[in-house]
């Protein structure tokens, strides 16, 4: 499994790539779809040199180029560790941060949303999830990362048709590896799950045999039909819909979803497969989390549209008809659902994940995982 993921702006400069070159073929893959280009550029990274076929004004070309890798991650006072996840039929990369001279440390698997972006950071180290997972390992805590299957390094079909109990059979498969680390304390192991990632939380270590505690940010534990459907409804009263505009929207909406559900030749949402919709809309997230034994805490952030504050409690309300009562719920002002900070809701609605990346975030996880550390 090669290490690292290839720079295709870069590539195609040195193989002689011009402004308006229509690119025919990475390689052996034909170009004909984002899905394609995906494909051909995790070939690439196998190979210390590729070929592309290039067409200008009907005249086709054929060129080479050296194969670049993106550079990996850097984070003063830790190892950055770049291993694989064996699944059987693929391997799965892992991002580990593990801090330098260190004994036994907690950690803390970090969950994805449904985004089949990857979480590698190497060349964009600005970027908020990197500031959110470095800022954890500086507060001593290892951290893992697990790339979606067909993203970056992990191999596999591409993530646009990874379903959902697949996904969630790779990370508490991931879970188990993190545990497993000789630098890993196992009493004091974590989950963050953001947005979708939150619903992923629930359902990985169902008896709560590794885990210490269990956080998620901007979730829900309605079903997945309902709970896009009050996103839609949200987003559009907070953009001026009239009640009846709302009221269309959301049945538009909901017929789309109703497609999702008897045919997987229909389009895409949210650039997932039809079948990762289903699984997720059958699967009951409010018995799920009414299983979960382990602390959680549930963060939510005002200026956070997409889900609802009332979701979040919803949570907490399930976990804490247990006898042990061990979830919290934690507002935090200004943030939206990327982490940021804006000056008010339309602020967040119109400039969307690109506010400051808002510490607030990480010091009151930390804090609770600190708290929960201390309790027998």
């Amino acid at each position: 499994m090669r290490s690292r993921s290839v720079v295709p702006g870069s590539m195609a400069d040195d193989a002689g790539v011009l402004a308006g070159d229509r690119i025919l073929r990475i390689g052996e893959t034909a170009l004909r779809s984002a899905h394609d280009l995906r494909r051909a550029l995790r070939r690439a990274g196998a190979e210390d040199e590729i070929a592309f076929a290039v067409e200008h004004d009907g005249v086709v070309r054929e060129m080479r180029a050296p194969v670049q890798r993106l550079p990996s991650e850097v984070l003063g006072g830790h190892e950055v560790l770049y291993e694989e996840l064996d699944r059987g039929d693929v391997r799965l990369r892992t991002i580990l941060t593990r801090p330098k001279g260190a004994g036994r440390a907690p950690a803390l698997l970090f969950i994805q949303g449904i985004s089949c972006e990857s979480v590698d950071f190497g060349a964009t180290p600005a970027a908020t999830l990197c500031r959110l997972i470095h800022a954890w390992a500086a507060e001593g805590f290892v951290t893992m990362r697990l790339e979606k299957r067909g993203v970056g390094d992990s191999e596999g079909d591409d993530c646009t048709e990874l379903d959902f109990e697949t996904e969630v059979a790779d990370f508490d498969a991931a879970l188990t590896a993190l545990a497993a680390h000789e630098f890993v304390d196992p009493d004091a192991i974590f989950v963050f799950g953001h947005s979708v990632g939150g619903m992923i939380a629930p359902r990985i270590d169902p008896l709560s045999k590794l885990l210490r505690g269990r956080i998620v940010y901007g979730t829900s534990a309605a079903p997945w039909f309902s709970c896009m459907e009050s996103s839609t409804a949200r987003q559009l009263s907070l953009r001026g819909a009239t009640a009846a505009q709302v009221a269309l929207g959301v049945e538009n909406l909901h017929a789309k979803l109703e497609g999702l559900l008897h045919d997987d030749a229909v389009e895409m949402m949210d650039g997932r497969c039809p079948a990762f919709h289903r699984q997720l809309q059958w699967t009951d997230l409010k018995a799920a989390w009414g299983r979960v034994s382990s602390p959680v805490l549930v963060i939510h952030g005002e200026y956070d549209w997409v889900v609802g504050a009332e979701e979040g409690q919803e949570i907490v309300d399930l976990v804490n008809r247990r006898a042990s009562r061990t979830a919290e719920f934690l507002r935090i002002a200004e943030v939206d659902h990327l982490f940021t900070r804006h000056d008010d809701l339309a602020a967040s609605l119109q400039a969307y994940g690109q506010g400051d990346f808002d510490t607030r975030v990480v010091a009151d996880s930390t804090a609770w995982m600190r708290r929960a550390m201390q309790v027998a």
